[in-house]
């Protein structure tokens, strides 16, 4: 009889953990880091994204925006040629927040061949030196380098050794003998905090 009892319980306990489920272990969340580092944008990366916005801004005529772009201690350099002459007009922020709306006369240079002074209020030296050419887009856009164009002399590097340079060039058209290209450069250097500011807004074009 002890036998019998025995031989029944062990098949009880043989029969109950054969049904004994085992429920699949879920895998263990690992946690994602949402703070993914991106790579810090280039110097050339940051000069060409503002020269880009920049040009916007002169394009739509908003001159005031420049304002938002330069150096409030260095202001912004004009010049009509490449060769940027010791007495070149600077606007300062405080010039340029109204510069929409200034009719007053400034002389900017000497004009290439005739010598006389070039006497413009700003929307018309914007209109002469910086739109001069209405196209959407450059035809060139070259990156701190200095292509030699026309006979002028060019002392930009001279002036601005440690800065960075966009020029856009536009292409003189086939009727003309394509002797009416220009190009507007655009100047960065850095501020105190290491941000690239526009300097100088310089503008070429065929000369005699």
């Amino acid at each position: 009889m002890k036998k019998f009892l025995v031989f029944t319980s062990l098949l009880l306990i043989i029969t109950g953990c054969s049904h004994v489920s085992h429920a699949p272990k879920k895998p263990s969340s690992i946690p994602v880091s949402t703070n993914v580092k991106k790579d810090p944008i280039s110097d050339k990366e940051q000069v060409m994204i503002k020269t880009e916005e920049i040009y916007k801004c002169l394009k739509e005529e908003r001159f005031a925006c420049l304002s938002s772009f330069i150096d409030s201690e260095k202001g912004i350099l004009f010049s009509p040629y490449v060769f940027i002459p010791e007495n070149a007009l600077i606007f300062k922020t405080k010039d340029l927040e109204t510069l929409d709306d200034d009719d007053h006369i400034y002389t900017w240079g000497t004009a290439d061949g005739s010598g006389m002074p070039i006497e413009l209020a700003p929307t018309a030296y914007f209109d002469k030196f910086i739109l001069n050419n209405r196209a959407s887009t450059p035809d060139e856009i070259i990156f701190d380098r200095l292509v030699k164009r026309g006979n002028m002399i060019s002392n930009l590097k001279v002036k601005y050794p440690n800065g960075m340079m966009v020029e856009y060039h536009f292409n003189g058209t086939e009727k003309n003998d394509a002797m009416d290209w220009s190009s507007l450069y655009f100047v960065f250097e850095k501020d105190k905090h290491s941000e690239w500011k526009l300097v100088a807004l310089i503008h070429s074009q065929w000369t005699i």
